[in-house]
């Protein structure tokens, strides 16, 4: 019986069998509820359009995707390719003369903080977006 003695000036020991009901559940329901509402949502940068630029020129890009709230700018994995803000969802990209041709990450800064990849691409061709013809004459 000595073996099971607690001394409350040295140590707590809480048991299970001990606890009412209630508390039981309280505690359950907190460690299973705490982890899921701690998970901010993840924002998801879907695209980038026109998803390159030739070197040493400009272009005025759109992005879409999730929980991009609060976009505050778009990064770039080479630093020769930068982006600035131009509306809530259109940024220019300047893309330096010395910078080498290939493909790059580009990724979004939000409020809810780094977004998922999506490619860039840096060529020296003359890039030219396709226009649909208009079906009105």
């Amino acid at each position: 019986m000595d073996s099971q003695r607690i001394d409350a000036k040295t140590s707590i020991c809480f048991s299970p069998a001990k606890l009412p009901g209630w508390l039981s559940f309280l505690c359950c329901f907190v460690t299973l509820v705490a982890p899921v509402a701690a998970n901010p949502p993840v924002s998801q940068l879907a695209s980038v359009f026109p998803a390159g630029c030739q070197v040493g020129q400009e272009v005025l890009v759109k992005v879409s995707g999730s929980n991009l709230e609060g976009l505050a700018a778009i990064g770039c994995s080479h630093p020769g390719v930068t982006f600035q803000q131009q509306g809530k969802d259109q940024f220019k990209v300047t893309v330096a003369a010395e910078t080498p041709t290939g493909i790059y990450d580009v990724y979004a800064v939000t409020s809810h903080g780094i977004s998922s990849c999506r490619a860039f691409f840096v060529t020296g061709r003359r890039l030219v977006v396709e226009q649909q013809p208009s079906l009105v004459s």
